[in-house]
């Protein structure tokens, strides 16, 4: 529910997420929708891939990568836990 700002970062708030496409299986028909690190939301949602319905007998995975931006702002020690969902559509 928290992303902390990151002041003066090339980021808005600290926690960035990607899909790693060169380390993914792209069997399947997978797209990799977010292949540039991009903020995690706290609220809503971020696509990162999409598979056909045809296709989801397929193997294929989806490997993210994760960073953290620090800004000029001040930090102290604190946990992040990252929660998601897939959502077969």
């Amino acid at each position: 529910t928290q992303n902390p700002a990151a002041v003066g970062a090339a980021f808005p708030n600290e926690m960035q997420t990607d899909v790693d496409s060169a380390r993914s299986i792209t069997g399947g028909g997978v797209t990799f929708n977010q292949t540039t690190y991009a903020v995690v939301p706290t609220a809503g949602g971020l696509l990162l891939a999409t598979v056909p319905e045809t296709s989801r007998a397929t193997p294929y995975d989806v490997i993210q990568n994760f960073q953290i931006t620090l800004g000029t702002e001040s930090i102290s020690t604190h946990v992040i836990t990252v929660t998601y969902t897939v959502i077969p559509t």
